[in-house]
């Protein structure tokens, strides 16, 4: 999954305002059409993510956007986060220690008819994820993954971690 022309060169106009945060980028989203899009914004760190970190950050960002006019033409809404317990990946690195985790992936061309593929990652390779789907294992070239994320399959599990850790 290769972000756009227009998406890479904001994460390169915004990674050192990410880095002096403190955070780590975790990814960049930019959906919609001009007048109506959204940038979103997911950042990481090994202590976590707070609210005052990301609302510092989102200040940080939208002064750069405002300068730097020609990254966003026209209105949009910016979002500054974690990527959260149902987090998406933007690379295969990102994705590689939830083997044996449920996904939601949807691709650029349907493969044997089928653009979505929601079941157990089986295994990622240097180009490829696997999705097990009704006991069948579907390759996904990772070229044409256009979005994948993870999925919680039973949040009573989550839960009950939560209360052990405390």
């Amino acid at each position: 999954m290769k972000p756009s022309p227009r998406t890479a060169a904001i994460i390169e106009g915004i990674a050192p305002l990410v880095e002096q945060s403190g955070l780590d980028m975790w990814g960049v989203e930019l959906l919609g059409e001009p007048g109506g899009q959204v940038l979103r914004v997911y950042v990481e760190s090994a202590n976590g993510v707070n609210i005052d970190q990301c609302a510092s950050l989102s200040r940080d960002i939208s002064l750069f956007l405002d300068v730097e006019e020609d990254l966003i033409r026209g209105k949009f809404n910016l979002e500054v986060s974690s990527p959260g317990m149902e987090r998406p990946f933007f690379s295969l690195e990102q994705i590689r220690p939830y083997v044996g985790q449920h996904v939601d992936a949807r691709l650029h061309n349907a493969i044997d008819g089928r653009k979505n593929f929601k079941g157990k990652l089986e295994s990622v390779s240097e180009d490829a994820i696997s999705v097990l789907t009704d006991d069948t294992p579907n390759q996904l070239p990772w070229n044409e993954v256009a979005r994948v994320k993870l999925v919680i399959s039973d949040w009573g599990a989550v839960a009950k971690k939560k209360k052990k850790k405390r």
